[in-house]
């Protein structure tokens, strides 16, 4: 794992890189919001880059720029609309959709952001299948950092606390809570996350 200074923005559904503010370092990860699932009128699953089939979404070609300057771009998914839920009431249907749309549109990778309550269990084995067909793919989250100090049942520290139990090296406390759970934003940087 490299110790290299990142940064990372949320970027939901543009279309003009150009817009963007400079940044210094320059911009080394792209997170694009929001990644959703859910079911048609015909009752089939579905996957949505905000509101619409990532098909007909006019971002790809801004992200393909983005990928040729050096910057890894990501699908977030989740988000204050969730998407959890979803995924993990019919998980063989809709890891399939996102797997392929990762491959799809060659995302660098995913990054969970959970607010909804899931289990640690399902959370693990998201990351786990993850890891698994995109071996080179990068993974992240952005817990609450307060939450993370001050309520250990909360969704940032149990979050943490699995992604280093995944870790080889890394065992998980027996202390740790089964089910991960939104937590209030505790700061201005975590609300304007939210507001995507």
């Amino acid at each position: 794992m490299t110790t290299a200074n990142r940064v990372v923005l949320y970027l939901q559904d543009e279309t003009n890189l150009a817009a963007l503010p400079g940044s210094i370092p320059p911009l080394t990860h792209l997170n694009l919001s929001s990644f959703h699932f859910g079911y048609d009128s015909n009752k089939q699953p579905y996957i949505h880059l905000n509101n619409i089939d990532p098909g007909q979404s006019t971002v790809w070609p801004a992200m393909q720029q983005a990928q040729k300057a050096g910057c890894k771009v990501l699908a977030m998914l989740g988000g204050a609309g969730g998407a959890y839920g979803q995924l993990f009431s019919n998980y063989s249907a809709f890891y399939g959709l996102l797997k392929q749309t990762l491959q799809t549109y060659n995302l660098d990778g995913v990054d969970l952001d959970i607010e909804e309550s899931v289990t640690l269990a399902d959370v693990q084995k998201l990351i786990k299948d993850l890891r698994k067909d995109f071996p080179n793919g990068s993974i992240s989250a952005a817990p609450v950092a307060m939450a993370r100090l001050t309520a250990p049942c909360s969704r940032g520290a149990t979050l943490a606390r699995s992604l280093g139990a995944l870790r080889p090296s890394a065992r998980q406390s027996a202390s740790t809570p089964s089910t991960i759970r939104p937590t209030p934003a505790t700061s201005s940087a975590s609300s304007a996350r939210k507001t995507r």
